[in-house]
């Protein structure tokens, strides 16, 4: 497997995990 592929998978957890709306960080401070 490539590292991108994992990269990928991290970011979306990530998004997923967020407690914000869209996951986004951007729309953290709102």
């Amino acid at each position: 497997r490539s590292m991108w592929q994992l990269l990928k998978k991290v970011r979306h957890f990530m998004e997923t995990a967020s407690p914000f709306p869209g996951g986004k960080h951007g729309q953290a401070k709102v």
